[in-house]
C-alpha cells in the first residue's frame, strides 16, 4: 500500500513539473498587417500571421505589445488593447492601415 502511494506521488509530481515547464516556455509575438490605398487597391498584404519575436516570458511579450500600441497611438492609430492583444487601424486620405499583435504559447499557431 505504501508503494502505491509513493508511485501516485511521484506520478503527481512528474505530471507538475510537465505542466510547470510547459507554461513557463517560449511565447510568441504574433503580427498581422494590412493596408489598403485610398482608391480601394491593396497595397501590402492580406492580414497573414507571422512571427514577430520570440520572449521567454509571457510578461515580456505582453510588455512589448503595450510599447507597440503607444507608439502606435502617437501616431494618430485608434488603439483596442486587451490583455495579450492588441488591434490598431488608421484611415487617411492614403487609405487604410490596419495592425494586429498577440501574445502566444509557442505551442499556439493563429494559422491553424
Amino acid at each position: 500500500m505504501k508503494k502505491l502511494i509513493l508511485l501516485a506521488m511521484v506520478i503527481g509530481l512528474f505530471t507538475f513539473t510537465v505542466g510547470t515547464a510547459k507554461a513557463d516556455g517560449a511565447w510568441v509575438l504574433w503580427a498581422s498587417q494590412y493596408m489598403r490605398s485610398s482608391d480601394g487597391e491593396k497595397i501590402y498584404n492580406d492580414g497573414h500571421w507571422e512571427i514577430d519575436t520570440a520572449y521567454p516570458t509571457y510578461g515580456r511579450c505582453l510588455r512589448m505589445v503595450k510599447d507597440i500600441s503607444s507608439g502606435l497611438e502617437e501616431t494618430g492609430f485608434t488603439i483596442i488593447l486587451n490583455e495579450a492583444s492588441l488591434n490598431a487601424w488608421k484611415e487617411d486620405k492614403d487609405g487604410v492601415q490596419r495592425f494586429k499583435y498577440i501574445c502566444l504559447p509557442e505551442s499556439v499557431d493563429p494559422r491553424k
